[in-house]
């Protein structure tokens, strides 16, 4: 058994506390950022073209992922006082809330400017990837997102939210992140030596992320609806979602 007494603030100047979640959005923001700029040639885009592709997606990102939240889990709060929506620092993001927000944002954006979306789609979800990896530790450093109650030799208890020794989901999570990004990584390798379509990259982050999700969330205190919680029904359609833009891509590729 551990218990996890660990603080969620990195350090401290005066009133201004610096915390290990903000961090890790902030490397999120940043490894996006110099991925875009790195293959801006790739992507055909200006370096304003991509500056105001980085600024419109976590605009999106921030609104999804907050709107997404407050909709499924408590939408009074922010009918009572709709600016709750922009205060990020309080807590509770939807990831899938904030995945739709930034893609169609993106979406409409690059169609504004005649660029291809998909070639987009296949360099954001690595940095994207990186991002998540240590998010998921920033979770766990939060005493946040726990795990189901156990009894397994290295199950942890979270103080900030009760006394019960429990899986440490995030860790699983932060795991399955880390695979994740090693699938990606062989194929967008094996997409430039053989010259796939773009999307490839893009969907195998849909089809991955939604079966890992899938299986670790099994392990996430969260409620249940007919033997599954929201995120692993979302998970579910985010595989649908992959494997018909694989399909069509298959498709494409005979024709």
């Amino acid at each position: 058994m551990i218990v996890n007494n660990l603080s969620s603030i990195l350090f401290k100047v005066g009133f201004l506390e610096i915390k290990f979640y903000g961090i890790v959005y902030a490397l999120g923001f940043i490894l996006t950022y110099y991925f875009l700029n790195k293959n801006r040639k790739k992507l055909g885009v200006t370096r304003e073209q991509a500056d105001n592709l980085i600024i419109f997606s976590v605009l999106g990102l921030i609104v999804g992922a907050r709107l997404a939240y407050f909709l499924f889990h408590n939408p009074i709060i922010l009918i009572e006082d709709p600016l709750e929506l922009f205060r990020i620092w309080h807590g509770g993001m939807s990831f899938f809330g904030g995945l739709a927000g930034s893609f169609i944002v993106a979406f409409f954006y690059l169609r504004s400017q005649n660029l291809k979306f998909f070639c987009f789609g296949d360099i954001v979800v690595i940095p994207a990837t990186i991002a998540l990896i240590f998010g998921r530790i920033a979770n766990f450093v939060n005493n946040e997102l726990v795990g189901t109650v156990s009894n397994v030799p290295w199950c942890v208890v979270f103080p900030k939210f009760d006394n019960l020794c429990r899986h440490p989901y995030q860790l699983y999570a932060s795991f399955s992140h880390l695979l994740l990004l090693i699938i990606l990584i062989i194929t967008a390798t094996t997409k430039r030596k053989k010259n796939l379509k773009n999307g490839v990259v893009f969907s195998t982050f849909f089809i991955f992320y939604g079966l890992f999700r899938l299986i670790t969330d099994f392990f996430r205190e969260d409620p249940h609806y007919a033997y599954l919680t929201t995120s692993q029904y979302a998970s579910i359609i985010l595989v649908i979602i992959g494997l018909c833009i694989l399909l069509k891509l298959k498709k494409k590729t005979k024709k």
